[in-house]
């Protein structure tokens, strides 16, 4: 396992691994050798099978066999939404004429400026959430990113409000179907303030086979959706009414599962 620190010729420890000190580890689930043990995360695995140390890195805490199912699951998720992404966009090309798809990318872009702030960094900070300290911290940080979301909310409805009154002055604006997708965006940022923490709460407490399923549930459903409304003529909202629907479908997920709770 090479040579570690103090070590004498030949790569083995001058005083024993037991009694070597261990260098310190840099980062989280960095392996490395130090003095014939094998060092995970800010643990120390000895040679008689003992681990000693803090908590174990994200990956170790899966036993081998759920950890490949979850890669397993999540793989086929990931592969089954990206053939709902083709099969809505064959769709939308099929029943949807340009002007139609130009408002929804009209609207995107407005939403790139009016939800700026996203979540306030939430999506990022819930994730390394000890599962035990779950409950105790989520509600601030529901809280916290709420704020940014219903900001954006708000933002993005004034925009759509204000449609009318802009298309002597911005052509694109006059395009059909805007205003009717800034809601639906609006929507989907009020929403998400919700469902984001249910998502979270099965994160932190490794449940990837579930959300896979839940990912899955979403994409197929996003294939009907957007088939039933481009067919019946509904315009731009065959593309904003998934969008906006997805984090409600998960929110009542999340309801039937227990993800979401007081706390």
């Amino acid at each position: 396992q090479g040579r570690g620190a103090g070590a004498g010729p030949g790569g083995h420890p001058a005083d024993g691994p037991d009694h070597h000190a261990a260098r310190e580890l840099q980062g989280a689930g960095r392996t490395t050798a130090v003095a014939g043990n094998c060092a995970v995360g800010h643990r120390l695995r000895f040679p008689d099978g003992t681990v000693r140390g803090a908590a174990p890195a994200f990956g170790d805490q899966l036993p081998e066999q759920k950890r490949s199912i979850a890669i397993v699951a999540t793989t086929l998720a990931s592969i089954v939404a990206r053939a709902s992404s083709l099969v809505s966009q064959v769709i939308v090309g099929v029943y949807l004429s340009e002007s139609e798809v130009g408002a929804y990318a009209v609207a995107l872009g407005i939403t790139v400026i009016t939800t700026v702030a996203r979540a306030g960094g939430t999506a990022l900070y819930m994730p390394t959430i000890k599962p035990e300290l779950f409950d105790e911290k989520a509600g601030r940080m529901f809280w916290w990113g709420a704020i940014f979301l219903v900001a954006g909310a708000i933002a993005t409805v004034l925009v759509a409000v204000a449609i009318p009154s802009m298309q002597g002055s911005f052509p694109q604006a006059a395009a059909p179907g805007l205003a009717a997708a800034l809601w639906c965006i609006a929507v989907r940022q009020v929403l998400s303030s919700v469902s984001q923490v249910g998502r979270m709460r099965m994160v932190v407490n490794l449940e990837f086979k579930e959300i896979s399923k839940l990912d899955t549930l979403n994409a197929l459903l996003r294939i009907g959706i957007t088939w039933q409304a481009a067919s019946s003529g509904y315009g731009v909202m065959a593309i904003a009414l998934p969008y906006a629907l997805s984090p409600a479908i998960e929110l009542v997920y999340f309801l039937i599962r227990g993800s979401l709770k007081p706390s």
